[in-house]
């Protein structure tokens, strides 16, 4: 499980790891998720749709996915972490459920 200093850490990859909606962050990292996939999912909503950080956050969700499917030894398309990270933001999609088909889609 990540806790907001490894999300601000990977924020600072990209961004200056500032906060400006903290509050999202919080709930998708305190909520008890039914699994890992869950969380990803709320992470990934609270960063790109709730725009956690000032900037860098499609970047820091994408590595999120990353993470957890390198650590779950699961195959993925990079290049399309980077269309649906895309995709949730423009469409402004921001039920949990669509997103986490949309971060199962990406699975090679």
């Amino acid at each position: 499980m990540l806790l907001i200093e490894n999300i601000i850490t990977i924020n600072k990859r990209f961004a200056s790891g500032k906060i400006v909606n903290k509050r999202g962050l919080d709930l998708a990292l305190s909520s008890p998720e039914k699994g890992w996939m869950d969380q990803v999912a709320s992470l990934v909503k609270a960063l790109v749709v709730g725009h956690a950080f000032e900037d860098g956050n499609k970047r820091t969700a994408a590595v999120i996915i990353a993470a957890y499917y390198t650590e779950f030894e699961i195959s993925f398309d990079t290049r399309e972490i980077y269309k649906i990270m895309v995709e949730i933001e423009s469409k402004g999609i921001d039920d949990t459920d669509k997103i986490k088909e949309l971060i199962k889609s990406v699975i090679r």
